[in-house]
């Protein structure tokens, strides 16, 4: 696939053939991606620079065959969660994920990274590192019951009596910080309308979730 070969389309979804093996640098820039899925048997092995950044995407999922990935190819997106089926050698971490588009620098700490836990050790030495749940399991090895709700202008945090509330953080769609803090009633009459992503930090892992003000 060409560079920016389907870049500013308005694309909403899309999903990516067997056949592909390449995609290009930006390809796939500026559209409003909100699912993108790989065919099962993908024969990807590249994925260019900023291919799919400025979208929508939530979740990523990285193929198995991928040898390559480009700075910031999903970078500016409110990603929350990458799974990473990758097989062969891992590759060096490079921002793929940044949101950040002065410095280009990462911030994983929102991110949720599934990896299968016999590979810990090489992503880790590899650089992938900083994620939420540090986190190098392919299930997440945070599971937990508690009950977030936006009720008017508050969230309330309700966690199990063994589990200790920590601290939140609370992002915008683009992923930059808004606020952090420890209380468990949080006020969000300082915010504007729109979807936000909360982290939620507690003893025994972290919780992820997005919710809007209106």
């Amino acid at each position: 696939m060409e560079p920016l070969a389907l870049s500013n389309k308005s694309l909403t979804r899309v999903t990516i053939g067997n056949n592909v093996t390449n995609i290009g640098s930006e390809a796939f820039r500026f559209n409003q991606l909100s699912n993108l899925t790989f065919e099962t048997l993908s024969s990807l092995t590249n994925i260019g620079l900023g291919a799919f950044k400025g979208n929508s995407l939530i979740e990523v999922t990285i193929p198995n065959n991928v040898t390559t990935i480009g700075i910031r190819a999903f970078g500016s997106n409110p990603i929350t969660r990458v799974t990473s089926n990758i097989t062969g050698a891992i590759l060096t971490y490079n921002n793929f994920f940044s949101n950040n588009s002065i410095n280009f620098i990462s911030d994983n700490s929102i991110i949720e990274l599934i990896i299968s836990n016999a590979r810990e050790q090489d992503y880790t030495d590899a650089g992938w590192t900083g994620f939420a749940n540090e986190a190098v399991l392919n299930v997440p090895n945070f599971e937990i019951t508690n009950n977030i709700e936006v009720i008017l202008s508050t969230i309330k945090i309700v966690s199990l009596k063994n589990v200790k509330f920590q601290k939140y953080t609370i992002y915008n769609l683009s992923g930059a910080k808004v606020k952090t803090g420890i209380e468990n009633a949080i006020s969000t009459s300082f915010l504007t309308s729109g979807i936000y992503i909360a982290a939620f930090t507690f003893d025994k892992g972290r919780v992820i979730k997005k919710f809007a003000v209106r």
